[in-house]
């Protein structure tokens, strides 16, 4: 995780960057948060931000963004949409904020 919020793809490749994976780290933190793990609360809110900021006006997110540092993947797969969504919902199913 990078300090402005970005979740490589891979370790040692700085794209492509794919939103469900953003969503699941930023969830991940939370969730490590709230069981008291320092740091991961500062480290969740740019994750988070970073994947709202892709948030469609119709409610969708992309895919994927600089696949091979240039294309983009703006389809909304069915998956990936449910597991954002799953990811952005985690804290109040596990009885979060």
């Amino acid at each position: 995780m990078r300090p402005d919020g970005r979740v490589p793809y891979a370790c040692d490749s700085e794209f492509p960057e794919v939103t469900y994976h953003h969503a699941a780290a930023a969830a991940g933190l939370r969730a490590a948060s709230r069981i008291g793990v320092e740091g991961c609360a500062g480290a969740a809110a740019p994750v988070l931000r970073r994947v709202l900021a892709r948030q469609r006006d119709d409610g969708s997110f992309p895919h994927s963004t600089r696949d091979y540092r240039l294309l983009s993947d703006r389809r909304s797969y069915p998956r990936s949409q449910a597991m954002v969504l799953h990811h952005l919902l985690e804290p109040a199913s596990a009885g979060g904020p």
